[in-house]
């Protein structure tokens, strides 16, 4: 039974190509679909790629935060062995150039003390 309506046809009709479609409109509606389909499409692209730039921007933002931790971790070190050089290792190797009852350590003490610190460049 049919339905009421201009734009309602049975399926029958059309199978036995009483009702002739309108190939333009129908042209019309698949070329919509064809292009909704590519604009979802798109869209879901430029939302992937703005997730990895995220994610990339995320993982640059950690690997600077570790670099400047070793920067600063390395600086502190290098700052540290200064003051060993200044505070400890030049006095004590002046005690022990000037010898006698001045001396602090013997020289093989001191030696051992800083065996591979004087190839150190800082």
């Amino acid at each position: 039974m049919p339905v009421q309506g201009d734009d309602i046809v049975e399926e029958d009709e059309l199978l036995n190509g009483e009702v002739e479609e309108e190939p333009a409109e129908l042209q019309a509606c698949a070329d919509e679909d064809i292009e909704e389909t590519e604009r979802l499409q798109e869209e879901e692209r430029l939302k992937k790629l703005e997730e990895e730039r995220k994610q990339k921007e995320k993982r640059d933002k950690q690997r600077i935060h570790v670099l400047r931790e070793i920067l600063s971790t390395e600086q502190t070190y290098v700052d540290w062995l200064k003051v060993l050089d200044t505070e400890f290792m030049k006095p004590l190797k002046a005690s022990i150039d000037k010898g006698g009852s001045e001396a602090l350590l013997e020289i093989n003490e001191y030696q051992s003390m800083f065996m591979d610190i004087g190839n150190v460049d800082y």
